[in-house]
């Protein structure tokens, strides 16, 4: 166990799962049955579960319940877990989709969270030599030059294989 990290039920597996502040989530021991054992009966040790990152680069995890398996996104059980459940959506704070620290998540309306995404300062760079070709005050603002909001912002956080938009790289500004 890592220093810090507190586990908490997730909301509708409780007794089964629990998901960590430090955005890591676990299977609880439970018992099963077995045809190995003397009693028929076995304990399955608890674990932690290996999460995937999906195409959009978030991760998710294949949760199992009444022998029905269920993938979901770890920000949203991490969100659950400690902000309460929610329909809002879930923001990462640093715009990294793959920091599923509570202390990186925030419930949002969806308006509000492209809003927050469309805000940051980005620039555009050479794919060469990496050297800053434009920054902008936002994506939105790259609009004027006829770069595409959603395209950049694949680009940034290097989701669906986005690599570059119109000929350059794009990364927000530090």
């Amino acid at each position: 166990m890592i220093a810090d990290e507190v586990w908490k039920p997730i909301p509708g597996y409780e007794g089964l799962y629990e998901a960590s502040s430090l955005g890591r989530i676990r299977s609880l021991d439970k018992v099963v049955r077995s045809a190995r054992s003397r009693s028929g009966k076995r304990t399955r040790r608890g674990r932690i579960l290996q999460t995937r990152v999906s195409k959009n680069g978030r991760e998710r995890v294949a949760l199992w319940k009444d022998g029905h398996a269920k993938t979901v996104l770890v920000h949203r059980l991490v969100a659950a877990a400690f902000l309460g459940p929610s329909n809002l959506t879930v923001n990462h704070k640093d715009e990294n989709p793959l920091n599923n620290n509570v202390e990186n998540l925030e419930y949002m309306t969806v308006p509000d969270n492209i809003r927050y995404s469309a805000c940051r300062p980005v620039e555009s760079y050479d794919l060469i030599t990496g050297e800053t070709v434009k920054s902008y005050a936002s994506s939105v603002d790259a609009r004027a030059d006829g770069f595409d909001t959603g395209a950049i912002w694949h680009c940034c956080h290097h989701t669906k294989s986005y690599h570059q938009h119109k000929g350059y790289g794009w990364r927000y500004a530090s």
